[in-house]
């Protein structure tokens, strides 16, 4: 046998596994970067949000804020309570998690019949992470806003914002106002319409919807004005629930837009600069006293050792001397 052919086969092997390596690579970077596709992982992720009350709790307080300086100390720490975004990537990437989808023919095509949300259909996907549950939720509640916004301006919906009882000046009569998103008692003529303002492959928006409205997630997912406490042009107008209490009417809004300076309308702006500076200012003077005090104690122990250890030095140079006069 020849050393060519000892080479040459060696060189095939090592081609191969090259080959091999490659393909490997190729395989799980198609795992990793692989993009949510279809519905199924989408209403998964809602039924993560929807199906525990945890989970519901979490989101409803996802933006409080404890107050004290424990919870700005402690706010890093591994004890601290896991987040609503946490516990969501944690029900959706459990296998053992099989949400089954809610039967809505009248909301669009592809709810015509439940089905099992099993993580088998997802397992091809990556793992999802609490930062990638947070960007997909708000996403999808981005997306619904602009699709309710472009439902109630249809006329197809409510139309309005407000969920404040009415008197009307001519009649004396209360009314009930329907608040955004929401639905009081509607036609199956209506809720087949609400299809008309989503695009086909996006339908988990519309069962989103359906889900929010139905767990009581709405107003905390998509706050509103009311139409009383807001005012069309922020910056020159006042609501009207003021003008209402100072009793001037719309003369009063006219009059506040042409003699309101820049520095007025800045005034409330700068304000509130101001206050979130302060804070700011408030939380660094804590932070940098933790800091030195960890700091100090960290120098307290090291001039503690240095002790220890010229203690036992001086020590030793006692016996020894002791032990030469001794001698």
């Amino acid at each position: 046998v020849s050393i060519e052919f000892f080479l040459k086969r060696a060189l095939d092997e090592f081609k191969g596994d090259a080959m091999s390596a490659q393909s490997d690579r190729l395989r799980e970077s198609d795992h990793i970067e692989k993009k949510w596709t279809g519905k199924v992982p989408y209403l998964r992720l809602i039924h993560a949000l929807a199906d525990n009350d945890e989970v519901k709790d979490a989101f409803l307080k996802r933006h409080d804020i404890r107050p004290g300086r424990m919870a700005i100390e402690n706010r890093n720490s591994n004890d601290q309570e896991p987040s609503v975004w946490e516990l969501m990537a944690e029900y959706w990437n459990d296998p053992a998690f099989e949400p089954v989808s809610e039967e809505l023919p009248a909301l669009h095509s592809d709810f015509i019949s439940s089905e099992v949300l099993s993580h088998e259909k997802v397992a091809q996907l990556s793992p999802t992470t609490p930062e990638k549950c947070e960007e997909n939720i708000k996403s999808m509640i981005l997306q619904l806003n602009r699709v309710i916004l472009n439902w109630e301006r249809s006329g197809q919906g409510g139309g309005v914002f407000d969920t404040l009882d009415r008197s009307d000046e001519d009649s004396g009569n209360v009314t009930k106002r329907t608040a955004f998103g929401m639905f009081a008692n509607p036609t199956d003529c209506v809720l087949d319409l609400r299809r008309s303002v989503v695009a086909h492959h996006r339908s988990y928006l519309l069962y989103l919807w359906h889900m929010l409205e139905k767990h009581d997630l709405m107003s905390s997912s998509m706050p509103q004005l009311l139409n009383n406490a807001s005012s069309t042009r922020g910056g020159k107008e006042v609501p009207r629930v003021i003008d209402a209490q100072l009793g001037k009417g719309e003369c009063f809004v006219r009059k506040r837009a042409k003699h309101t300076t820049a520095g007025e309308e800045l005034q409330p702006l700068s304000r509130s600069i101001r206050q979130h500076g302060t804070s700011m200012e408030r939380v660094a003077k804590i932070e940098a006293a933790q800091k030195e005090r960890s700091e100090l104690r960290a120098l307290i122990e090291s001039l503690k050792r240095e002790r220890r250890e010229l203690s036992v030095k001086l020590a030793t140079l006692t016996d020894t001397s002791i032990c030469d006069v001794l001698v």
